[in-house]
């Protein structure tokens, strides 16, 4: 384990290969993920004082992972939206992945059709990387309550997954399977 200093070029070494495959295998383009993978470290550069355990290092940079994907996938569908906007945008055969997939297919369009209050803290936490404590202080609710939407908002997401792209269920209760969806043809 590292030194309670926690060396950034430590961590570099020890995560920066499977950071980078994290990222290419949700981002699908080599020079786009080597992009995502310094702004990655970058964020573990300048944040690396914030972490308070230690021991969720890991963690910690994964999450930091998922938030720049989603942040990418952001940005592409703002890009296309303007192309569109314009009339510029041309389809054809080979799609971006932007268009077909963000992290799962349907991740946004099914927390759009949660109810506002499980919709709400899932956006925050997923979508705005905010821990239950902001959430909370944000909504003026409990931690104990900020939790309890969050799971049966994971729970409700989780059923839409299996019934719409047919994943399925493992027995740790996470999803497990390749998308076969037919909401989005992926």
């Amino acid at each position: 384990m590292f030194d309670t200093t926690l060396d950034t070029t430590e961590i570099w070494h020890r995560f920066s290969n499977l950071v980078y495959a994290f990222v290419l295998k949700r981002v699908q383009n080599p020079d786009d993920a080597r992009d995502i993978q310094q702004d990655i470290f970058l964020k573990i550069h300048t944040s690396i004082p914030q972490l308070k355990d230690k021991a969720k290092l890991e963690a910690w940079i994964f999450q930091i992972a998922r938030h720049r994907i989603t942040d990418y996938y952001r940005s592409q569908k703002k890009n296309y939206d303007l192309k569109e906007a314009q009339g510029a945008y041309q389809h054809s055969t080979q799609e971006p992945i932007a268009d077909k997939q963000e992290l799962f297919c349907c991740l946004h369009p099914f927390i759009q059709e949660l109810p506002e209050r499980y919709r709400k803290v899932l956006e925050m936490q997923a979508l705005e990387g905010l821990s239950t404590e902001e959430i909370a202080t944000k909504l003026s609710l409990s931690v104990s309550g900020v939790k309890s939407r969050l799971q049966r908002g994971r729970e409700m997401m989780k059923t839409k997954f299996v019934s719409c792209c047919h994943y399925e269920v493992a027995e740790n209760g996470k999803l497990k399977g390749e998308q076969d969806c037919p909401r989005c043809n992926h």
